[in-house]
């Protein structure tokens, strides 16, 4: 190979190149911190009962755990209104992973969910049943569409041309946010849970959490 080929092939820059962002390690370590911030502000009840319980009870018109699905058409309504209640709590990040597979139930702690499932079971009726799953994760992912839809109308070319601009943001962004909701799954589902159920002796958590 003559010298100005090995010049040129120097030059040409090979597929990904720039892609990969810099200073990786302050982006893991920033993004860690925000997730063990996270779990350290999150209070469950407040998101749990004051926003998802709220929000289900305003959409249904009552007490939505106090008061019993009276059939199969109210369990079908419940489940989709359950599902968009369910948006506002941990669980959401804690099946982060299982969702892009259309895993949008599997491990939900929320009363409400749990309220659905037991209802489904006990009534026996598969088609209800699958149904009722069906609406709960759609009513689970309604609010993030409508905010996808909004952005592709109102700031997607905007957002575009600023990722575009430079290749490597889309990358520092998208592992941002899987450190993130990773190391808030498993300090918030499993270190803290520990803390609180005192196996561990201490956790960080505000006053409010």
């Amino acid at each position: 190979m003559s010298d100005s080929a090995v010049v040129a092939d120097r030059a040409t820059p090979s597929p990904g190149a720039g892609h990969v962002p810099r200073r990786r390690k302050l982006i893991i370590l920033f993004s860690g911190l925000a997730g063990f911030l996270l779990t350290v502000i999150w209070s469950a009840e407040f998101v749990d009962q004051t926003i998802g319980d709220n929000v289900a009870g305003t959409l249904l018109g009552h007490d939505a755990k106090g008061t019993p699905i009276a059939g199969v058409a109210a369990g079908i309504v419940f489940a989709f209104v359950s599902g968009i209640a369910g948006t506002f709590t941990a669980c959401d990040i804690a099946v982060f992973g299982a969702v892009l597979i259309g895993g949008f139930l599997i491990g939900r702690p929320f009363a409400l969910f749990r309220q659905m499932f037991r209802d489904a079971a006990e009534r026996g009726n598969r088609l209800y049943g699958a149904a009722a799953f069906v609406m709960q994760s759609v009513g689970n992912i309604v609010i993030m569409a409508v905010r996808f839809i909004v952005l592709a109308a109102v700031g997607c070319s905007r957002l575009q041309r600023w990722l575009s601009a430079k290749p490597g943001r889309a990358a520092v962004l998208t592992a941002s946010a899987l450190i993130i909701a990773g190391v808030f799954t498993f300090l918030y589902w499993d270190v803290r849970t520990l803390a609180r159920r005192e196996i561990i002796p201490w956790y960080a958590a505000a006053p409010w959490s």
